[in-house]
């Protein structure tokens, strides 16, 4: 299928309820593969390249396994696009839904914070059509939703608009980062040390949107090539929460396809005039397609 397949692939109507209880039931799932794993044996790999094209860990493709078996077991039809497998053929091209089996899969290895389930309901083919986004930080127990037109959410708890906070002498007061090689984060800098006071790097892509989404920073980049299945689910809360968010500069998120293919960098933040400035700093890195 091709990316104009994709597309304009025709539009379903989603129950959001349902998916988005199905959503928890798999992220569930996941994490009980991902605990049955000692820290000691996380780093066993595969010996394969997932989709994505990085190394597969063993608890990437069980937790990816999981998930899969619960939607399955569903008896909903729909196509399932993970990090690891490609695609996945459960009767139907859509509901096409975007999964991120262990978002943070370094960090998760080492045993430390972040690292989260990322699953994204989609109604045709393209990263604008998802129409539900879930996240669950497995390290630290959050748990992140939102649904097209219905808000997004914390716990329970509905995230409103955020002020972006700035610095008195007019620089961005936090902001997150991604994919932080240190070859690229030096090319970065000199653009950033005049945009931005304060770095934080929390190594998961999908979380650190959710903390934009929140209001805990008020903007975020990636550093190298960012794939749709990493942040599909973590926009829609940015979008729900009135943020801003983009791949190429003025691409519309109906020309992104929902697949595990390398884009550009990721920015995101809360005005256009941020928007701007985190690009800046990216366009002084020549990014790669990730290993």
């Amino acid at each position: 299928m091709t990316f104009g397949d994709r597309g304009s692939l025709r539009l379903v109507s989603l129950d959001h309820a349902a998916w988005l209880a199905l959503c928890r039931d798999a992220a569930r799932a996941a994490e009980r593969a991902l605990t049955a794993h000692p820290l000691g044996d996380r780093a066993d790999q595969t010996g394969a390249r997932g989709a994505g094209g990085d190394r597969t860990l063993q608890i990437d493709a069980d937790a990816e396994q999981a998930i899969i078996d619960v939607f399955a077991a569903s008896g909903r039809t729909c196509t399932i696009v993970s990090e690891e497998r490609g695609d996945v053929d459960l009767g139907a091209p859509v509901p096409r839904l975007l999964i991120d089996p262990i978002d943070g899969s370094l960090n998760a290895k080492r045993g430390t914070a972040h690292h989260a389930v990322s699953i994204a309901v989609a109604s045709g083919g393209s990263v604008g059509d998802v129409e539900v986004g879930y996240v669950l930080d497995l390290s630290t127990q959050q748990e992140w939703w939102a649904t097209l037109g219905g808000g997004a959410f914390l716990d329970g708890r509905r995230l409103g608009p955020q002020p972006e906070r700035r610095s008195p002498d007019g620089r961005l007061e936090l902001v997150a980062i991604e994919a932080t090689d240190p070859r690229h984060l030096a090319l970065a800098l000199p653009v950033l040390e005049d945009e931005v006071r304060r770095l934080r790097a929390l190594g998961a892509i999908a979380v650190s949107l959710c903390h934009l989404a929140a209001g805990a920073v008020d903007a975020m980049l990636t550093l190298s090539n960012c794939r749709p299945v990493d942040a599909a689910a973590a926009q829609l809360l940015v979008r729900e929460t009135g943020g801003l968010l983009e791949w190429a500069p003025g691409e519309p998120l109906s020309a992104v396809p929902l697949d595990c293919d390398p884009r550009t960098s990721l920015v995101a933040g809360r005005s256009a005039e941020t928007l701007s400035a985190v690009r800046a700093a990216v366009a002084h890195v020549t990014a790669p397609v990730r290993e």
